[in-house]
């Protein structure tokens, strides 16, 4: 703990509380003191631990993170999604619109058509 005064300076003079000598007078004052600094010590303690920190900040946490939320969705509800074409599972792998049918058709396609088929995709 830092203080105000130099380490070479005299000691303070606690005369003027007036203990004495009287180790009953002084027991008494001490306890007195205890039962004073009892709040603030209690308060100390049990914010010496992470966990005692997190919980004496956890309103501000809790406006932040609302804040953030809030923030978020305004956000998402204001985006405008960019247009977007139909594209077909076909078509992102490639396959050329012509053949697509024949993917569902009940029958196979002859040599004929698949190479009617080739020469327009290219």
């Amino acid at each position: 703990m830092a203080t105000d005064r130099d380490d070479h300076a005299e000691p303070i003079d606690l005369a003027s509380i007036g203990l004495g000598s009287d180790p009953a007078r002084r027991e008494s004052f001490v306890r007195r003191v205890m039962v004073a600094a009892a709040p603030e010590l209690a308060r100390r303690r049990q914010q010496a631990s992470p966990w005692g920190l997190i919980m004496s900040w956890r309103r501000p946490l809790l406006a932040g993170a609302g804040l953030a939320a809030a923030i978020a969705a305004v956000v998402l509800l204001a985006w405008s999604s960019p247009v977007r074409t139909e594209t077909t599972l076909d078509e992102v792998a490639g396959v050329p619109r012509g053949w697509v049918p024949w993917t569902y058709a009940e029958r196979n396609p002859s040599p004929g058509e698949l190479l009617l088929l080739w020469e327009g995709a290219e």
